[in-house]
């Protein structure tokens, strides 16, 4: 089939978690006719399009140096037709270039999928008459949103509401959608409940990420993420302040391991303390995973571990990986695992052997797969949406 993928950045920077999955899944849908169209820094244009080349048969990079935001991205077409500081002609040429672009590529070839990656890029593709256009959310920026909801910060429940409606409008120009999730697809649903929406698990590359024969570190406990991005660096200074000290009680020569890039300064701060490390940027995280004894995931914002974990993976407290609420439960754990090496090498076969019969990608490309075929025989009729309606979360 011929596949039309628009994207809010090349999905090919495996450090960003959205362009992962687009890396690893169109890497194994080339079987399709692939065209994409995208922003991309002006400077790295030639590079992007070399690597994308190698999935996509037609690269279309529209030169844009910001970032595009997950919520006014959806209005900047908008804001582009209107008047404009001049802070921002750029980037408004950058979305009229953008919107250009996707209308000449539509003009000068038909296609059978219309994929649409991520809520802003929707402002491109959401007004196109097709009736086979796919949205891939991977989260509801709703769920995530009214997770966040605070009575002492009034803006987030302006971005509450802001979310769920520009959401649940672009829903509606869709005649199929995919979330990483059950909550996230539960979410949709209610935004939009006559809307098909399919659930497409991330996968892991479980070749690269199979086991090294690497001797564990005594008692070392390591966290992996981008640490500039909020809910990671939220994750650490919970698990540092309210976990670490009660583990320490019991395991006084604990070590807190924390790999990943750009860590904001409140995180290089804890390297000051000797028994933690703040990694930075790695080459490779396999071997600060195989030399740890535990991994920890305390999730407090955005998707939490049970919503993030839990609810992507169908997996069992005690077979799989442990599941802890409360600080106290949460060190608990694992001073447990801690002290039980062979409990641990239970935990991460179990865990392993889900993954693999499971979660790989080639399982998520093959949803995909599935999930193309059944839109291109419904090309011929357009899915009837709900009207919108309000309802409170």
């Amino acid at each position: 089939m011929n596949i039309l993928v628009v994207d809010s950045a090349p999905p090919c920077d495996l450090f960003q978690g959205n362009a992962l999955i687009g890396w690893h899944l169109f890497s194994r849908l080339r079987h399709h006719d692939l065209t994409l169209i995208c922003p991309a820094p002006a400077q790295e244009l030639e590079r992007y399009h070399a690597t994308l080349s190698q999935v996509f048969s037609t690269v279309h990079l529209v030169p844009r140096d910001e970032p595009v935001n997950m919520l006014t991205g959806i209005v900047e077409p908008f804001l582009a037709r209107s008047g404009m500081p001049a802070s921002k002609r750029a980037t408004y040429s950058a979305v009229r270039a953008f919107q250009n672009q996707v209308r000449r590529v539509l003009a000068s070839k038909s296609f059978d999928i219309i994929h649409t990656r991520q809520l802003s890029t929707t402002a491109m593709t959401a007004e196109i008459k097709h009736p086979a256009k796919l949205l891939e959310l991977i989260d509801s920026e709703t769920l995530q949103s009214v997770r966040r909801v605070s009575a002492r910060a009034p803006r987030t429940w302006l971005r509450f509401a802001s979310a769920r409606f520009l959401e649940r409008r672009a829903l509606r120009h869709y005649a199929a959608c995919t979330t990483v999730a059950d909550a996230d697809a539960g979410m949709v649903r209610a935004l939009a409940p006559l809307l098909p929406v399919h659930v497409t698990p991330n996968g892991v590359d479980a070749t690269f990420f199979g086991p090294l024969d690497r001797p564990e570190r005594p008692a070392t406990i390591v966290f992996t993420g981008t640490m500039f991005f909020r809910p990671n660096v939220t994750a650490v200074l919970h698990f540092y302040q309210q976990i670490l000290p009660l583990i320490r009680r019991e395991q006084p020569d604990a070590h807190f391991v924390v790999v990943g890039r750009d860590p904001v300064p409140e995180i290089a701060a804890l390297s000051a303390d000797p028994h933690v490390t703040i990694t930075g940027f790695v080459d490779d995280v396999r071997p600060w995973l195989a030399e740890s004894c535990v991994m920890v995931c305390p999730m407090i914002m955005g998707s939490g571990i049970k919503n993030k974990v839990l609810e992507a993976l169908d997996v069992t407290d005690g077979r799989d990986l442990r599941v802890a609420d409360s600080p106290a439960e949460f060190a608990a754990a694992v001073l447990e695992l801690l002290g039980d090496p062979a409990a641990r090498r239970r935990l991460g076969q179990a865990g392993r052997d889900l993954v693999m019969r499971r979660y790989t990608w080639d399982a998520c490309a093959a949803s995909y797969d599935a999930i193309y075929a059944e839109l291109a025989t419904r090309r011929d009729h357009a899915p009837k949406l709900a009207p919108l309606r309000d309802k409170a979360y």
